[in-house]
């Protein structure tokens, strides 16, 4: 083979490693995930603290789900009102 085309390969052997290893996917021939450079880092937290974090976050989720059970209570409303509008403009 020429020297060229071999080297042109590896590069392209070497780029598609490159890409698996940064991205992080399964790799079904060593049947585990391709760990990815980045260092999550969570700091240890005491009972306390954790009881704290946890509460805010069940505190955001009740919001969050307030607004969402308003939201789709106005979009019906709306949709009640149009649909009864249009029921009293064809009585007319």
């Amino acid at each position: 083979m020429d020297s060229s085309l071999e080297h042109f390969k590896a590069t392209i052997n070497r780029r598609k490693k490159s890409k698996e290893k940064a991205s992080g996917k399964f790799n079904w021939k060593k049947l585990k995930y391709n760990k990815s450079n980045i260092n999550n880092y969570f700091p240890k937290l005491s009972e306390k603290e954790l009881y704290i974090v946890k509460n805010r976050i069940r505190e955001k989720i009740k919001v969050d789900n307030l607004k969402k059970v308003i939201l789709s209570a106005l979009i019906a409303l709306i949709v009640i009102v149009i649909i009864i509008l249009f029921i009293l403009k064809q009585l007319k």
